[in-house]
């Protein structure tokens, strides 16, 4: 079930933004996805990335999950795994580097 849950999603660059629409494809996320919340990394070179976690539903279960883009048109759905990745408890923070993502468990 998890390696279903890793997909691709792309947009025309002439869809506007407002008109990009995500929608449940994957067996976790049968009956919903909700509260992505984006936060903007900047890559060693200048670039930036943005991921959101989100929660998964399927149901029964919730699981969060990651979402990435660098420019809105392209979108890379990622299984999160481990002890942070359970119950919604995680938030994710800028670092100097992508190397240094972090993820804390609450109360962390």
């Amino acid at each position: 079930m998890l390696a279903q849950s890793n997909y691709e999603v792309q947009f025309q660059a002439q869809q506007p933004l407002s008109e990009r629409i995500l929608f449940p494809v994957t067996p976790s996320q049968r009956n919903g996805i909700e509260d992505a919340r984006f936060v903007r990394f900047q890559n060693d070179d200048g670039t930036y990335v943005y991921y959101a976690t989100f929660t998964a539903f399927d149901g029964k279960v919730i699981l969060p999950e990651l979402v990435e883009t660098s420019d809105f048109l392209l979108f890379r759905f990622i299984t999160l795994n481990g002890p942070a990745a359970e119950n919604k408890g995680m938030a994710l923070f800028p670092g100097k580097s992508m190397a240094s993502m972090h993820a804390l468990p609450p109360g962390q």
